[in-house]
């Protein structure tokens, strides 16, 4: 259900201290939380709830606590501890009496995470409007971004060989349910097992039994393959609509690497989307946006606004570690919608 609206009281409790008669009112945070414009945030948030249920956290509370996280580098227990002992830290999320305790917990931060998705964006508009309006950012200072995301981090999971192959059985049997083929056998139970099975294995590094888990599903992707193969012969549409789905589950399935060197594979996102906020600061369209990928670097949007993505030296525009090797192709160009579970 939707957090309820932060109020205030605005009056003098007897046994607690209020928070804007012991802090400096002149201080960055204080300034910043009277510019931020808190309602329009929560009115963008609000159909991300239902209208049942226990109303959630206010939105000032967890959305100040992001901003905090990210003002200061801190970690969300890091966040969290602080804003017990910093009564700034408690007046910018809202807090109108000073708190001795943390009134969540702090697993909060990360449903609220996984409930904005792309709405995180907002944070990063509404944050160039107050630069702007504050005159701390000027409109000639944006003729040019240049962006550097080498390593710029992405959320995705870490994709091992287990999880890779597991994606690739639970794909197949998903396209082959969506275009009508019927498989001998799906082996989806077997291969979520030995999926968490390998992963059990490889953290207690009993390698043995992790690379039988491998073995197996190897083995099952194979036979998924083949099934699907045998049964759309001679089908013209059949076999142009699993020609890139079986081509890909044979490259992971083939993509044998040294069991005892770490390597570092990654499923791409080609895109940068750092200048999404920056239109919304000057009302620009944001169909208006072109995407652009790793290999053209130079972009020239509406309104004179130039944005450069420099790219690290494997050539896309995430490197995830220097240890990751340029020949591997298995996962370097694929679309994430096969491998969604």
């Amino acid at each position: 259900m939707r957090p309820k609206q932060h109020a205030t009281t605005g009056s003098v409790d007897l046994f607690r201290a209020r928070l804007d008669q012991i802090i400096n009112l002149k201080h960055e945070l204080v300034q910043l939380a009277g510019k931020i414009d808190w309602q329009w945030i929560d009115g963008e948030i609000a159909p991300l709830y239902s209208d049942q249920g226990r109303p959630g956290i206010a939105t000032r509370f967890v959305i100040g606590l992001l901003l905090l996280k990210h003002i200061y580098g801190l970690s969300d227990e890091g966040v969290c501890e602080r804003w017990v002992h910093d009564p700034y830290f408690q007046y910018f999320t809202g807090e109108e009496f000073f708190q001795h305790e943390f009134p969540h917990e702090r697993s909060d931060l990360s449903h609220w995470r996984k409930r904005l998705g792309d709405k995180l964006e907002l944070l990063l508009a509404e944050s160039l409007r107050v630069a702007h309006a504050s005159g701390a950012l000027r409109t000639k200072d944006l003729a040019r971004v240049t962006v550097d995301t080498t390593v710029q981090p992405k959320n995705i999971t870490f994709p091992t060989d287990a999880k890779l192959l597991h994606a690739a059985i639970k794909g197949l049997n998903r396209m082959a349910r969506k275009h009508g083929v019927r498989l001998r056998q799906s082996y989806l139970r077997i291969a979520k097992h030995a999926a968490m099975m390998a992963g059990r294995y490889a953290h207690a590094k009993q390698f043995n039994r992790h690379r039988r888990q491998l073995r197996l599903l190897r083995t099952r992707l194979g036979r998924i393959i083949r099934d699907i193969r045998r049964k759309i012969i001679g089908q013209a549409e059949l076999e142009e609509a699993f020609i890139w789905p079986l081509a890909r589950a044979s490259q992971i399935r083939f993509s044998n690497r040294p069991l005892g060197v770490k390597r570092f594979q990654t499923i791409h996102h080609c895109s940068v989307n750092v200048a999404h906020g920056v239109v919304l600061l000057f009302g620009i369209g944001t169909k208006a946006l072109p995407a652009w990928g790793s290999k053209k670097r130079w972009n020239n949007l509406t309104g004179g606004l130039a944005v450069r993505s420099t790219v690290g030296p494997s050539g896309s525009t995430i490197s995830p570690h220097p240890s990751s090797r340029e020949g591997h192709h298995s996962t370097a160009r694929w679309s994430s919608g096969f491998l969604q579970s």
